[in-house]
C-alpha cells in the first residue's frame, strides 16, 4: 500500500477536523499516523508545512469551519472525502456511512482527523480491489475528469499493470446485503377454480394468545381492538364486499389487514384471488415490505410469496446502462461524475431500484436519470439483448407470482391510466393511508403544462450544454455513420433547429403569460389563481399562443420526417435502429400530447374540471404552471377502480367525521355502490386517553381573526415551553404564523436553554425530526408535513399546541371550485366539505402524541371556535378524549402541572 500511495501521490496527506473549537492534523506518512491538535493562531505557524501535501477534510461543512479558525486555508484545494465516499458506498445512507467505515479500525484511532484518514485509506483499497475489467469501464466514465476519484482511479489502474502484488491495511467494508423485492419463495398459480371463503379461526388464530405471532414475537401484544378488524376484513373478503376500516393508533392496522389478505390469497390462489396493497408514503411501503411481511411469514404457517413494485421509472434500464459504458462520448464530463454512485450501486443491485442508491442526488439530477431509467418507448421486450437482466421485465414476472402485490398510491393510479399493463387484473386491493386516496386520483387524474416539464421533454431529444446529446445527436451520429441516406443527416439537424426554434419561442410565450398572469394576481397576496372559460392568460395573449402552436406543429412535422425516413436506413443494426425509431415515436406522441394539453387548458372549457395557474412573483420569468384537475372523483373512481374490484379495504385512522363514515364514502364513490356492498367498522385505539392523555382548550387566547391571536399563540408556546420543560411540538396551518411565533418566542427560549427548531427556517424535515428527537425539552415549530406521518413516541413528544383547526384555504382554486360545486347542488358546503376535511386533518394531528401503551401527554388546542361555534361539537366528537377548558393563565398553568408533575430540573 505504501508503493501505492506514493505512486498516487499520497506518500504523505493531512487530514483536518475541527472538534471543540480545535483543529485535528493527522499527518499520514508511509501509512503511520501522527495527530496534534492546534488553537487557529498555533496552526498558523505550521500551514505553509500543511498546505505543502494534500489536505483532506471529511465535508464541506468542516472545511468551512477550518477556513474560518484559519483563513489562509482558504487559499488550499481540499480533497472533500465525503465525495470520493459517497461514489465508493453509494448504498449507505448517512448514518450507516458513520459506522460501516468506522467499523473493524483499531481503537487507537481514537481522533476525528485519525478516522478520517483511514475512511480516505478504505476508499482506496476498495477501488483497488475492483476487477481489472470493471476498474477499466469506471476509467471510461472518467475520462477528462479532474475530480480526485478520477486521478485515484486512473493512478490505480496505472499501478495494477506493473502487476506488484498488494498487502491491504483493512478487511472490506461490510455493505449491507442488497435488498431484494420479493418475499417468500412458494408460487401464486391461477388456475380459473372457484374462490372459497377463509374459516375464521384460520385469521384469529395467528392474532390470539399463544397464536402465531404471540409465539415468533417477543414483544407481541394481544389486542382484541386488531382480532376484530382481522376477522372484519376477513368476513369482506368472504363475502366480496368493500369495508371502510378505521383503526386508532396502537391498532395495529398493518397487521390487520395483511394477515386475512395473505390467507385469503393463499388458500384461493387457483382462483385468482391476489391481493393488490397500497399505501400513500415510502415510508408505509417500505415497513409493509421489510418488516411487517417477513414477520408474519416466519410466524405463519402458511407460506406466501410478496413483492414490492414500482412504477417502471424507479428501475435502471440495463441496455441504456450498457450503451453508456460501451460509448460514454454522448455524455458531458460533468454529467458521468454524477453518475459514478449508480456505477458502483448497479454492480450489486438486485432490484435496479433507484431510490437504493443514496449516493445519487436524484432530486437534483432528475434528468440524468431519466436517460438512464426503463421507459415504455424505448422497451422492446421480445428483441431487447438485456431481456434477461431486465430489472422491470423482472418485477413484472414478480408480480405474476405473487400473492401480496405491494405498490403505491402513485403507481396505483398510473397503472389504472394505463390500463393495468402494470399489475394486471387483479380484484382485490387494500387501500391504506385512504384519506389520501381522492387527492392522489385527483394528481394523477388531472394535467399539468409548465415551461419547466416542456424543457424536459425537449433535452431528451437534444441538450447543449459543455457537449451536445439527446436522442437527435444520437441519431445524427449513426446517419453519419453509414446508416442513414444521402439526406438524413440534414433531415435531423433541420429536426434540431425546429426544436431549438419551439423552445426559443415557447419561451417567449410563457413569459409574456407569465407577465398576463401576474397582472391578474396583483391584488392578490397569493400568485395562485382559478380561471375560467375565456380567463386563461393563454387564451389572453392569442399571438403568443398562435406561434406557440406554430412552432410545436413544425417540430413535429419535422419529427415526422426524420420517422419516415429512418424506415429505409440500413446498415449497422436494425434492432437499434428499430429501438430509435420507437423512442422518437414515443417523443412525438408526448409532443403532441403537451400541445393537446396546452390547448385543453387554454381553452378551460370543461365544466367538469377546475382549472388555475401557479406563478412566480419575478419579472420576466418563465416559471408559470398550468393545472386542471377533474371535479367529480368519485365518479371516476367507482367506474375505473370500485366496480371492477371484487373487494377494496380503506385502512385510516381516519375514515370518520363524528362517528359516521358517510362523507368518506361521497367522496370516493362508494355511495354508489349498491345497498349491502360496504362495510363499516372501526377498531377504537386501545390506548387510556382519559388516563394518559388531556386536552385543554385556553379561551382566554384571542380568537383567529383578531389581531392578538398570533401574539397569544406566541405567549402560550412560550409559556408551556418554560413550565413544564417537555418535548414541545407546535403544529400550524400556515408558515406566516409559524414563522411570527417562532421569531417572537425563539430568542426567548434559547436564554432559557430550550432549542427551537422550526419549518422551513431551519433544515430539512427529516433533519429537524433528528434534532427535536435527540434535544429533550425543545420546541418544534411544523406545518402541513408534520401533521401526520410523523412518529414520535415517549419523551420525545409531551407536549402538542394545535395552534389553529385545520380548514383548507377556502380560496385555493380546487377547493372553492368543490365548495362552488356542493352549493350550486343545494349543499351546504361549509358544513358538508370544509369542516369534514378540517376534522380529518385535525384527528392526523392529534394522532401525533399518543403512540404506544406508556406515552402520555397534553393536546392545547389554542382556537376556541372548538368551543364557541356550533360545528365544533364535530371535531370535539371526533376526539378520543373529553376537553378541559381553561379560562385563566394561572388555571391553565394548574391544569399543565397537575398532569406533569414538577418539570423535571434535570432539563433546566
Amino acid at each position: 500500500m505504501i508503493n501505492l500511495l506514493k505512486h498516487l501521490g499520497y506518500e504523505e496527506f493531512h487530514t483536518l477536523h475541527v472538534q471543540h473549537g480545535l483543529i485535528e492534523v493527522c499527518r499520514c506518512f508511509q501509512l503511520k499516523l501522527t495527530t496534534e491538535k492546534f488553537t487557529g493562531t498555533e496552526v498558523a505557524n505550521t500551514i505553509d508545512q500543511i498546505r505543502s501535501v494534500p489536505l483532506l477534510t471529511y465535508n464541506e461543512e468542516q472545511w468551512k469551519q477550518l477556513c474560518e479558525l484559519e483563513p489562509t486555508l482558504a487559499l488550499a484545494r481540499p480533497v472533500i472525502i465525503i465525495d470520493i465516499v459517497r461514489n465508493c458506498y453509494p448504498t449507505l445512507d448517512h448514518h450507516e456511512l458513520s459506522n460501516s467505515l468506522i467499523e473493524g479500525l483499531p481503537e487507537s484511532l481514537r481522533e476525528h482527523a485519525q478516522k478520517c484518514c483511514a475512511v480516505f485509506l478504505r476508499c482506496i483499497e476498495k477501488l483497488a480491489r475492483l476487477e481489472p475489467r470493471i476498474l477499466g469501464q469506471l476509467a471510461r466514465l472518467l475520462i477528462q475528469s479532474r475530480q480526485p476519484l478520477a486521478e485515484l482511479v486512473f493512478g490505480i489502474q496505472k499501478y495494477l499493470t506493473i502487476g506488484t502484488p498488494l498487502r491491504f491495511m483493512f478487511p472490506p467494508v461490510r455493505e449491507p446485503q442488497p435488498p431484494s423485492n420479493v418475499v417468500g419463495s412458494v408460487v401464486y398459480k391461477d388456475t380459473g377454480a372457484e374462490a372459497r371463503p377463509v374459516e375464521n379461526r384460520m385469521i384469529t388464530e395467528v392474532f390470539e394468545e399463544g397464536g402465531a405471532l404471540n409465539r415468533f414475537l417477543d414483544d407481541f401484544e394481544v389486542r382484541p381492538q386488531q382480532i376484530e378488524m382481522a376477522e372484519k376484513i376477513g368476513e369482506a373478503f368472504n363475502s366480496g364486499r368493500h369495508i371502510l376500516a378505521e383503526a386508532g393508533t396502537g391498532t395495529g392496522k398493518s397487521l390487520a389487514y395483511l394477515v386475512p389478505a395473505i390467507i385469503w390469497s393463499r388458500v384461493n390462489e387457483q382462483s385468482g384471488e391476489q391481493v393488490v396493497v397500497s399505501t400513500h408514503t415510502k415510508n408505509l411501503q417500505d415497513q409493509l415490505f421489510y418488516k411487517d411481511l417477513p414477520q408474519l411469514l416466519g410466524a405463519m404457517r402458511i407460506p406466501f410469496r410478496a413483492v414490492l413494485a414500482k412504477g417502471r421509472n424507479n428501475y435502471l434500464c440495463i441496455k441504456k446502462w450498457k450503451n453508456l459504458l460501451s460509448d460514454p462520448s454522448h455524455w458531458s464530463v460533468s454529467e458521468r461524475e454524477k453518475l459514478m454512485p449508480i456505477f458502483f450501486w448497479q454492480q450489486t443491485t438486485l432490484t435496479g431500484d433507484i431510490t437504493e442508491c443514496h449516493g445519487f442526488a436524484l432530486d437534483k439530477n432528475r434528468y440524468l436519470w431519466n436517460r438512464l431509467a426503463s421507459e415504455s418507448g424505448y422497451c422492446q421486450a421480445q428483441k431487447c439483448n438485456a431481456t434477461e437482466d431486465c430489472f422491470v421485465k423482472k418485477m413484472r414476472d414478480e408480480i405474476k407470482a405473487s400473492h401480496i402485490v405491494v405498490v403505491n398510491h402513485s403507481l396505483l393510479f398510473s397503472d389504472l391510466l394505463a390500463e393495468r399493463a402494470i399489475l394486471g387484473p387483479y380484484r382485490n386491493l387494500v387501500v391504506d393511508e385512504a384519506h389520501h386516496l381522492e387527492k392522489t386520483a385527483q394528481q394523477y387524474l388531472g394535467v399539468e403544462f409548465s415551461f419547466r416539464g416542456l424543457k424536459g421533454l425537449s433535452s431528451t431529444l437534444y441538450e447543449k450544454d459543455r457537449m451536445e446529446s439527446g436522442l437527435l445527436v444520437d441519431l445524427r451520429k449513426m446517419a453519419d455513420d453509414g446508416m442513414g441516406g444521402a439526406g438524413s443527416s440534414a433531415l435531423i439537424s433541420n429536426s434540431i433547429s425546429s426544436l431549438n426554434n419551439w423552445i426559443e419561442v415557447s419561451q417567449q410565450s410563457f413569459r409574456q403569460w407569465s407577465q398576463t398572469a401576474q397582472a391578474m394576481t396583483a391584488a392578490q397576496a397569493s400568485m395562485r389563481q382559478r380561471f375560467r372559460q375565456g380567463e386563461s392568460p393563454m387564451l389572453q395573449n392569442d399571438e403568443e399562443l398562435d406561434l406557440f402552436r406554430n412552432a410545436g406543429d413544425d417540430l413535429v412535422k419535422s419529427l415526422g420526417q426524420v420517422l419516415s425516413d429512418m424506415d429505409f436506413w440500413e446498415g449497422g443494426d436494425r434492432e437499434q435502429i428499430d429501438e430509435y425509431r420507437q423512442v422518437l415515436a414515443q417523443r412525438m406522441e408526448e409532443i403532441v400530447l403537451m400541445m393537446e394539453t396546452s390547448s385543453f387548458l387554454a381553452e378551460s372549457s370543461d365544466e367538469n374540471f377546475v382549472y388555475w395557474f401557479d406563478v412566480s412573483a419575478k419579472e420576466k420569468n418563465t416559471d408559470l404552471r398550468f393545472y386542471a384537475v377533474p371535479l367529480n372523483i368519485a365518479d371516476i373512481l367507482e367506474d375505473r377502480l370500485l366496480s371492477v374490484l371484487r373487494t377494496c379495504v380503506f385502512s385510516s385512522a381516519t375514515l370518520s367525521v363524528a362517528n359516521s363514515f358517510d362523507y368518506y364514502k361521497s367522496r370516493v364513490g362508494l355511495d354508489k355502490m349498491g345497498r349491502g356492498s360496504v362495510i363499516g367498522f372501526t377498531a377504537p385505539s386501545p390506548f387510556d386517553y382519559g388516563r394518559h392523555c388531556r386536552l385543554i382548550i385556553p379561551s382566554f387566547v384571542s380568537d383567529p381573526s383578531s389581531p392578538a391571536f398570533a401574539a397569544d399563540c406566541s405567549n402560550v408556546i412560550r409559556r408551556v415551553a418554560v413550565l413544564t420543560r417537555r418535548s414541545t411540538m407546535a403544529l400550524f396551518t400556515s408558515y406566516a404564523l409559524l414563522d411570527g411565533c417562532y421569531r417572537s418566542v425563539s430568542a426567548d427560549l434559547l436564554k432559557e436553554g430550550i432549542p427551537c427548531f422550526g419549518q422551513g427556517l431551519d433544515g430539512s424535515r427529516t433533519w429537524l425530526t433528528q434534532q427535536f428527537k435527540s434535544n429533550r425539552g425543545s420546541v418544534l415549530f411544523g406545518t402541513d408535513s408534520f401533521w401526520e406521518g410523523v412518529d414520535m413516541s415517549g419523551e420525545t413528544l409531551e407536549v402538542l399546541i394545535i395552534t389553529k383547526l385545520p380548514f383548507e384555504v377556502p380560496t385555493d382554486p380546487l377547493v372553492a371550485a368543490k365548495m362552488e360545486r356542493i352549493d350550486e347542488s343545494g349543499g351546504r358546503s361549509f358544513f358538508d366539505y370544509s369542516v369534514p376535511e378540517a376534522v380529518i386533518k385535525l384527528k392526523q394531528g392529534f394522532g401525533r402524541l399518543i403512540r404506544s401503551q406508556s406515552d402520555r401527554g397534553v393536546v392545547i388546542i389554542l382556537d376556541k371556535r372548538i368551543i364557541q361555534k356550533s360545528y365544533g361539537r364535530v371535531f370535539l366528537e371526533s376526539l378520543p378524549v373529553e376537553p378541559s377548558v381553561v379560562k385563566t393563565e394561572h388555571e391553565f398553568d394548574d391544569q399543565l402541572m397537575s398532569f406533569f408533575g414538577p418539570s423535571d430540573p434535570a432539563v433546566k
